[in-house]
């Protein structure tokens, strides 16, 4: 079953990244950004005013927004600048690189993760972990040579 749903999982994903490519087709960056940041705002402002006026209905159905203090909000303010600042790079390389090139390198995300465990929580990895590592960098280099045949040198490509 779980086989079945990932691969619905990967279908729709490669959805999302049509859309996103077909959105920045002939629109700048910001503004695509802008309007997907805010149309997720949208969706969740129900459920803030709805946490403050109908908290128990809320908490029933686990969709309660609680507060956090200030600190919190500053670790959050953090966070959302890395995450902008990833998401206008990855915008702006769907924009400008071809799709068949982008979405498999933005997948590749996990191997950035695996080596801020190492070496920011000192993690030790175990074989399986390790031969996935591998993997990954196996599968950029893969990339970077259908990106070649797709004529893109990604020595001279700032994208």
């Amino acid at each position: 079953m779980w086989m079945y749903l990932g691969l619905l999982a990967a279908l729709f994903l490669g959805l999302h990244n049509l859309c996103k490519k077909h959105a920045v087709q002939g629109n700048e960056v910001f503004p695509v950004l802008f309007g997907t940041i805010f149309s997720g705002f949208l969706f969740l402002l129900p459920l803030y005013f709805g946490s403050l006026f109908y908290e128990e209905q809320l908490i029933n159905m686990q969709l309660y927004i609680a507060e956090i203090p200030w600190k919190t909000h500053g670790f959050i303010v953090i966070k959302s600048a890395i995450m902008a600042s990833s998401w206008i790079l990855a915008y702006q390389a769907l924009k400008h690189l071809p799709i068949t090139i982008v979405t498999p390198i933005r997948s590749a995300g996990p191997f950035f993760t695996f080596i801020g465990a190492i070496l920011i929580y000192q993690e030790k990895p175990n074989f399986l972990q390790w031969i996935g590592f591998f993997l990954i960098i196996f599968s950029v280099l893969l990339y970077s040579r259908i990106g070649k045949k797709e004529g893109i040198n990604f020595k001279r490509n700032k994208w």
